[in-house]
């Protein structure tokens, strides 16, 4: 029985890795910086721009969920300058949808007074992002920032306490040089589990793509629980081995006492294992996040 479940383990495992078993539901608020510093709102299809780049790696993000994933991630845009603007109506699935809705809040005339691209307000959009990602149920919770930086308010640290309060993932991508501002967002990436990337313009797309989706949409918690499970199976499968040929065997001990042993060492390596499993990975059946 133990080397069936360690066969089923192994085979679990492997499967994962290649057919992407495991991945989690997941909702990503995407907070895009589209202050002045970023480009023209009036011209945000100008290619070479930042905002323009910003875009289009958003787009991509999109397309890559859609494409890749059985259930697409739900995701809901925000633009921010002084202040943080919705640029999709909801967290939507289908990528057709979400980008109609974006490039039609992008050409809304009005967009820019809302906005106030003059200023940059990261407080204002983390914190309208998180409550977004509060309304949404049974997903793991992504918020993604881009941003050059320069913000006209400072982080405040209670910003931070109460993202990690609420359980939201910060990820954070840098386009140019970080000051001490993008320092306190990066800490926040870190404090949540989240990702920390330093970007060029013209490599959002693929950072999008490449990075930020597959961190997001990783399974390897899905996967190291099984190979932890596959290694409880392999110490269970060895009691009779050690039993008979080394604590019996090479060490001499009485079948009793090498009985007891075997059965220690398996013993010892379950709540090892699961303890283990707990702290770094968690077991994804109870949190998948």
């Amino acid at each position: 029985m133990p080397a069936i479940a360690l066969g089923l383990c192994l085979a679990i495992a492997l499967l994962s890795a290649l057919l992407g078993l495991g991945r989690p539901k997941v909702a990503v608020a995407i907070a895009i910086d589209l202050s002045s510093s970023t480009g023209n709102l009036a011209a945000y299809a100008e290619p070479g721009t930042l905002m323009n780049q910003e875009i289009e790696a958003v787009q991509a993000y999109l397309q890559q969920s859609s494409s890749t994933l059985k259930q697409p991630n739900e995701v809901k845009i925000f633009g921010f300058g002084g202040q943080t603007v919705p640029l999709t109506s909801g967290f939507l699935t289908d990528p057709k949808a979400a980008e109609a809705e974006l490039i039609a809040k992008l050409d809304d005339s009005t967009l820019g007074s809302v906005l106030q691209p003059d200023s940059t307000n990261m407080n204002l959009a983390i914190a309208e992002a998180s409550n977004a990602l509060l309304q949404v149920q049974d997903r793991c919770r992504e918020l993604l920032v881009v941003t050059d930086g320069n913000p006209t308010q400072p982080l405040e640290p209670q910003t931070l306490t109460q993202v990690i309060a609420q359980g939201i993932k910060i990820n954070s991508i840098f386009v140019g040089v970080p000051d001490a501002d993008l320092a306190k967002l990066g800490q926040m990436s870190t404090s949540t589990g989240g990702l920390l990337l330093a970007s060029e313009a013209s490599q959002l797309a693929s950072s999008f793509k490449e990075k930020l989706f597959g961190n997001i949409n990783s399974n390897i918690k899905w996967i190291i629980f099984w190979l932890g499970m596959a290694w409880i199976s392999l110490m269970w499968m060895l009691i009779l081995p050690l039993d008979r040929w080394v604590f019996q065997g090479m060490f001499g001990l009485k079948i009793d006492l090498a009985g007891r042993a075997a059965l220690a060492n398996a013993l010892f390596w379950t709540t090892a294992t699961l303890s283990v499993l707990w702290k770094v990975s968690g077991i994804p059946f109870i949190n998948a996040c």
